[in-house]
């Protein structure tokens, strides 16, 4: 396990240093958000979660890479995304107690950094500067995704016209 000290900076990966993340949140005041943060290692392999289960970790890639995937109605496994190094998924699972919409599993040795909704709500109710930029952060990814989605529905409307 890795824990962030205020002097211990130089343990945090370059990635997190530079992911839009926590843009716009000084250096000093991300020190409580590092150190909310938990390290894991795991697996090739391995399945961090399943579509449908309980969410409530965000998950931050130092190194490796993890796929989501979903199954569909008629049981076709698609691939939604895959994150890389410096990269977050799983933050709606810190936002809301809702059923993880995708399954997300490890494709080499991967460390991680995680965060749990507990972890969150302290730093919400601290009001600290990262709590608010993961805010954005989270409706920013959300409204990408959903201009996404609005685009796939307008191109199978086409394709069916």
């Amino acid at each position: 396990m890795i824990r962030f000290t205020a002097d211990s900076l130089d343990m945090v990966p370059e990635s997190l240093v530079r992911s839009p993340l926590l843009e716009g949140v000084l250096i000093a005041e991300r020190n409580v958000f590092f150190r909310s943060l938990r390290h894991m290692r795991v697996d090739a392999g391995t399945c961090l979660y399943a579509q449908g289960d309980p969410g409530d970790t965000l998950y931050i890639v130092v190194d490796g890479e993890v796929t989501m995937t979903h199954l569909t109605g008629s049981d076709e496994e698609v691939e939604l995304d895959r994150a890389a190094e410096g990269d977050v998924f799983g933050e709606m699972a810190v936002l809301s107690p809702s059923s993880r919409a995708a399954t997300a599993t490890t494709t080499m040795a991967t460390d991680l950094l995680i965060l749990t909704r507990s972890q969150f709500k302290r730093l919400l109710e601290a009001r600290e500067p990262c709590s608010e930029a993961l805010l954005r952060y989270a409706t920013r990814r959300i409204c990408r995704r959903l201009r996404e989605m609005d685009a796939r529905i307008d191109l199978a409307h086409e394709v069916a016209s």
